[in-house]
């Protein structure tokens, strides 16, 4: 029996650092692809070329379709990265507030 809860444990942390594993990938990948957003939206911007329909042959090819809704979505995922508590009106990133008492600068 002890040996099966062992088993169970040991079990249990591979796939929780299997899923950290996983996440941070996307995280990663999600990063990456905002940034070819924005360096496409910059070339734009400045010299009206579009990179990605450029490499992907055209802005109404399937391809360019995929890549600006990959970059669509990962601009929603990198929206986790942003830190939750950081109050923008007084630039501190310490919460101080729990529950129903506000703190920092801010309460």
């Amino acid at each position: 029996m002890l040996y099966l809860t062992k088993l169970k444990n040991y079990v249990t942390v591979l796939s929780r650092e299997y899923c950290r594993g996983i996440m941070k990938f996307i995280s990663v990948l999600a990063f990456l692809l905002v940034l070819v957003g924005a360096i496409n939206w910059g070339l734009w911007g400045f010299f009206q070329f579009d990179l990605v329909a450029a490499l992907c042959g055209g802005s109404s090819s399937g391809l360019s379709r995929l890549v600006y809704s990959l970059v669509g979505l990962s601009g929603l995922w990198c929206l986790k990265l942003v830190p939750r508590c950081c109050h923008f009106c007084c630039h501190s990133c310490s919460c101080k507030s729990d529950g129903n008492k506000k703190g920092g600068c801010c309460g």
